[in-house]
């Protein structure tokens, strides 16, 4: 890439070193934005049964995600129209089912 720009620089009429050094650095961008994406690939551990419920939560409970029905998602939503959110720990418990479900999928 320092090459194609020293030869822009002395040569700026130069249109094939310049569509290359342009090729060269999107290229370079392109590598550098695909780092940037990189991911640390271990699992994050979570026990649901650690977190508490506060008895405040006045929104839609979950004892397994089993449980989870038509009238439990009306529910739901339901409650979020109004603003409010599920709690952390039912929220959690939807989500490791569903990594268990997609890491079950080849793929995903």
């Amino acid at each position: 890439m320092k090459d194609f720009k020293t030869v822009c620089k002395y040569e700026p009429q130069n249109k094939d070193a310049r569509l290359k050094y342009d090729l060269t650095l999107k290229e370079h961008k392109l590598r550098e934005f695909a780092k940037c994406l990189g991911y640390d690939n271990t699992k994050v551990e979570l026990n649901v049964e650690d977190l508490t419920v506060e008895d405040s939560y006045t929104g839609p409970r979950l004892e397994k995600v089993e449980d989870i029905n038509e009238e439990w998602v009306l529910s739901l939503l339901s409650y979020m129209k109004d603003g409010k959110i599920l709690h952390k720990k039912y929220a959690s418990m939807i989500i490791l089912k569903a990594r268990d479900v997609f890491e079950k999928e080849s793929t995903l």
